[in-house]
């Protein structure tokens, strides 16, 4: 007797998980193939799941775009929850995969396609969370599908409910926030996208480890391969690509998956002997300062060893193959990002690949400051959690000095702690966007300095400190510091704070 699942008639099983079995199944109604999903029984006895279910299920139905596999139906059997979907006869991204690599070409065609899909729906607020090959689907005709938006949504909720944890995905194609468990967008997707096209490029993940979490602590930590060393007759822009579509900080990759399918066509289109389709878009030429010229073919050319450059500093004239002048130490070449051949500084294109050199260099230094405001974030971040911690122990130990018992272990702690807490505190004081916050460090450090225990290096350390507090643009900080200044051994320090904001006024050239 054929299974039923509501009206639909069981024919096979086309794969299973974690998450669901999937079954090739008959709709009579429609006389059509489906692919249909149940999920687990045990999710309906969550609070409010049907309702989750529903309204996933419906979110994703609305997703209508060419290359989303659509949600034809959806509902409930003897507790089962199911998915009803299209059925795609061409098998899956990873089927393909596991035969060879794909062409560039190929690559191209797929990834465009992809791309839309992606940004249709990152633009109604659908995150995947689960992109992979294995949701990567192929009908008749070879065009590709991504399957299962929404699915990996409700297990993320399940899980948060019964273990707290959101960590949700597999580990070869999470992003490093994802493994993290921060908040998402559709950036997330997008380093997904990039670990797909690595291995659609080579046939090999960009990281490998013996158990999940050492693959994820990979993507968190690890530098980005080369994907050249694995597949070097790829066109040499191709690094950087992946390198922006897998950056660790979501602010560093390509703001949609568009912007990073029409950068591969445009790296395409400085190789001669790739054919792919060229695109309309010229966005993605201006970030990454690609240039749309004829390559040069054939090996370059035998430099003479008579040949001379000339050093535009100071004149002098050096053989051609030097990088700095012998004289001046200008640099006189610079390597091209994307094939790094050595090129002259004053040349406008690389001489081999044709890329924009000056556009590439300018791109090159973009991503560089970007990434050294980003760690300079993180590090003024990492220094106001120190502070408030420090703030807390310090002022648990300053209570301590006036009790009998305790006295002795706080002042050993005070004296190896007093030091870098002086030095912290200031710094602080600076950088806290929490003005109550700056103003607690102001006062802390007056209270280190009215300590009878404390010697007058240390009352002199302070007064350092609080006067260069006196820069800070809040008034009420700044009285706070004045009375700060004021109260140390009763204005004693006060010329000497006057002497100090003298000499930081006359470096400043105030």
């Amino acid at each position: 007797m054929t299974m039923k699942i509501g009206r639909y008639e069981i024919k096979s099983e086309i794969g299973r998980g974690g998450m669901a079995t999937v079954y090739r199944a008959y709709d009579p109604h429609f006389q059509r193939d489906v692919a249909l999903k149940i999920l687990p029984r045990e999710l309906l006895h969550e609070q409010n799941f049907r309702a989750r279910f529903e309204r996933e299920a419906k979110t994703v139905a609305a997703l209508e775009h060419s290359a989303i596999v659509p949600v034809y139906d959806f509902g409930e059997e003897n507790g089962q929850p199911y998915l009803v979907m299209r059925f795609l006869p061409g098998g899956s991204l990873t089927d393909r995969l596991k035969e060879d690599h794909f062409s560039f070409t190929e690559t191209v065609r797929i990834m465009h396609r992809l791309a839309s899909a992606l940004d249709e729906a990152h633009g109604l607020g659908v995150i995947h969370r689960d992109l992979k090959p294995d949701n990567i689907l192929f009908d008749q005709r070879g065009d590709p599908f991504i399957a299962d938006f929404g699915i990996a949504k409700l297990s993320e909720e399940r899980s948060t409910v019964t273990t707290g944890s959101i960590i949700i995905g597999t580990p070869a194609y999470m992003s490093p926030e994802q493994a993290n468990g921060n908040e998402l967008d559709g950036r997330s997707d997008i380093y997904s996208l990039g670990v797909i096209l690595f291995e659609m490029l080579t046939g090999k993940k960009p990281y490998s480890a013996n158990t999940p979490i050492g693959l994820i602590m990979q993507h968190i930590t690890q530098p980005i391969p080369n994907i050249l060393d694995l597949n070097p007759n790829l066109p040499a822009g191709c690094q950087i690509i992946i390198s922006r579509a897998m950056a660790k900080e979501p602010e560093e990759r390509f703001e949609t998956a568009t912007a990073l399918a029409n950068a591969l066509s445009e790296v395409g289109a400085l190789n001669p002997a790739l054919e792919q389709p060229a695109t309309s878009s010229e966005s993605s030429s201006q970030r990454l300062g690609l240039k749309k010229i004829k390559a040069k073919t054939g090996p370059l050319p035998e430099v003479s060893v008579e040949e001379t450059i000339v050093c535009p500093k100071c004149g002098h004239v050096n053989p051609d193959q030097t990088r700095f002048c012998s004289n001046c130490s200008t640099r006189l070449r610079l390597d091209c990002p994307l094939c790094h051949t050595s090129n002259r500084v004053d040349e406008s294109h690389c001489i081999n690949c044709g890329a924009d050199l000056k556009s590439l260099h300018s791109r090159q230094q973009e991503m560089q400051q970007l990434r050294k405001r980003t760690l300079a974030k993180r590090d003024q971040a990492f220094k106001l959690k120190a502070a408030r911690q420090l703030r807390e122990k310090l002022d648990g130990l300053l209570q301590d000095l006036d009790h009998r018992r305790k006295r002795d272990a706080a002042m050993r702690q005070l004296n190896q702690l007093i030091g870098s807490a002086i030095k912290l505190l200031a710094e602080v004081v600076l950088i806290d966007d929490d003005p109550e916050a700056r103003f607690g460090s102001v006062k802390l450090l007056g209270r280190l300095a009215d300590r009878p225990e404390f010697k007058n290096q240390i009352k002199m350390q302070v007064t350092e400190a609080l006067v260069e507090a006196l820069e800070d643009p809040d008034p009420l900080v700044r009285q706070q510091v004045q009375r700060e200044l004021h109260k140390i051994d009763g204005g004693r320090f006060r010329e000497i704070s006057d002497m100090f904001k003298g000499m930081v006024d006359w470096f400043k050239g105030d």
